[in-house]
């Protein structure tokens, strides 16, 4: 086990609740993939009716965690958006989030057609001479999805 997942381990052990984030965006940032690798948690999917699966997170650990915006203790569930994102897109998160658009417009045709995936909101900044999703230097807007009442799972 590395410094990092010891350090995790010490803060998660002691009842101090550390912030876990769904996807980390720096190396100071934990994810849910640093917890599972102290054996403190799981991804599974799980089938959710006809062809439609999503993937849920369980955390196991001792003490309870932060992850995202909510505490999850023992045995609780959350569901992992991201992932299921990273798996349809056929492509690593870490591209997307690395990636800089030459156009507004075109930052806005991948920020909807992630919002609609997600269903949820997609920021778009400004990054050098471009533009980029999730991080950068300035928020230029946010992308909000277009719902399709048939396929939405009320997230």
């Amino acid at each position: 086990m590395n410094k990092r997942l010891k350090i995790l381990k010490g803060l998660i052990d002691s009842g101090t609740v550390p912030s876990i984030k769904e996807m980390s965006t720096d190396s100071e940032e934990y994810s849910y993939e640093d917890v599972i690798a102290l054996d403190y948690g799981f991804v599974q999917d799980l089938y959710m009716g006809s062809e439609l699966f999503e993937t849920w997170f369980t955390y196991t650990g001792p003490e309870p965690i932060k992850l995202n915006d909510l505490v999850l203790i023992k045995d609780e569930m959350i569901e992992i958006i991201f992932a299921e994102y990273k798996d349809d897109m056929h492509r690593e998160l870490e591209d997307t989030l690395q990636y800089q658009y030459d156009t507004l417009n075109r930052a806005r045709e991948e920020a909807y057609d992630i919002a609609d995936r997600l269903e949820s909101d997609v920021p778009i900044y400004k990054h050098g001479e471009g533009y980029s999703l999730w991080q950068g230097e300035s928020l230029v807007e946010w992308v909000r999805p277009n719902f399709n009442e048939l396929d939405y799972h009320g997230i």
